[in-house]
């Protein structure tokens, strides 16, 4: 399991994208380059990782940090061609990883 507490999510994605290791074969990045500083939040009630079907192809894996007042924030997204399974097993890989 990644510790996530205190530290700043681009050295957590690094760790994420360690662990995942070859299953990513489209991509997987943090949500926007700004975040790379940014530190984990400490008020995350739940963290969300899930698959959603592209548009034209592929299925994309998000992960999202929910608060307390359930707002929500994507933090690392990534994209797969091998089918909606490969795509939850990614997505169940992160949650694992990220203590969801």
């Amino acid at each position: 399991m990644i510790e996530v507490s205190g530290r700043k999510l681009g050295d957590i994605y690094k760790d994420l994208r360690t662990a995942l290791g070859g299953m990513v074969d489209g991509y997987f990045h943090l949500a926007t380059p700004s975040l790379t500083e940014e530190r984990w939040p400490r008020l995350v009630k739940w963290i969300a990782c899930y698959v959603v079907t592209g548009a034209s192809e592929g299925h994309y894996i998000h992960v999202d940090l929910i608060y307390h007042d359930n707002s929500r924030q994507l933090v690392f997204l990534g994209k797969t061609f091998l089918g909606a399974q490969h795509a939850q097993a990614i997505a169940a890989k992160c949650a694992e990883e990220l203590g969801a």
